[in-house]
């Protein structure tokens, strides 16, 4: 009669760990802050969906280059994008995407990595050919649309992390869809700016590459790197 009793492990439903609430908690506030302090903003982005030649003469006419909303906006991209993503790996490679904070930070900067890559693009292409007003518009469209996006990923990850039951592939399925329809409409409006801008064929193909492509490259390819070791 002396057996020991062996406490079983509970098996975890849902992918919420303690620290994400932290992610929600400053994502919140940020957005809070973009609220009460930037209400046009909110305009802005309904424009963007609804009424693109608004939003696309408030881009031309925006002054500075990034609006100050915008720049409190990225972060809550970031963390968006961030955490989505490391859900969305994780419920389909968990062996190589945990769910710890480090792999969190990692996913974010290999996110600020891109971001950064994308604005460096941006002044290189205006040096270049010196098109401040499609700059503007283009910019302005890709960073409303990227922190729509983001703020929807974030929602959509709030309810991968808490629900139960399986539920994580719809989700990462809507989130990709997501994803996809929003880049190929900035791909879209980037290009038909540049058209109606009269810039040549070989300044679009370099938007192409330096704005769009050459970040999602160095993104997949720092992400693999992060999986080294991972079979």
């Amino acid at each position: 009669m002396n057996e020991r009793l062996i406490p079983l492990e509970r098996e975890v439903a849902n992918f919420y760990e303690p620290w994400m609430l932290w992610v929600f908690l400053v994502a919140l506030a940020l957005l809070a802050v973009v609220r009460i302090q930037f209400p046009t903003y909110a305009q802005l982005v309904h424009w963007n969906f609804s009424n693109y030649r608004i939003a696309r003469q408030a881009y031309a006419e925006n002054e500075p280059l990034i609006h100050p909303s915008w720049l409190l906006m990225m972060p809550v991209t970031i963390l968006g994008f961030g955490l989505f993503t490391q859900l969305a790996l994780h419920s389909v490679d968990g062996a190589c995407a945990g769910l710890s904070p480090v792999m969190f930070l990692r996913i974010c900067a290999i996110l600020v990595i891109g971001l950064l890559l994308r604005l460096l693009a941006v002044d290189l292409i205006h040096t270049l050919a010196g098109k401040t007003t499609v700059l503007r518009i283009y910019l302005g469209n890709v960073l409303i649309l990227n922190q729509s996006v983001g703020v929807l990923l974030l929602v959509l990850a709030l309810v991968m992390a808490v629900s139960y039951g399986g539920a994580d592939l719809p989700v990462v399925v809507a989130g990709l869809v997501l994803f996809g329809l929003a880049y190929m409409l900035r791909l879209i409006r980037g290009v038909l700016a540049a058209i109606n801008e009269r810039i040549s064929l070989n300044y679009i193909i370099l938007y192409l590459c330096a704005l769009e492509f050459l970040p999602l490259a160095v993104m997949v390819k720092a992400w693999m790197l992060t999986r080294t070791g991972c079979a």
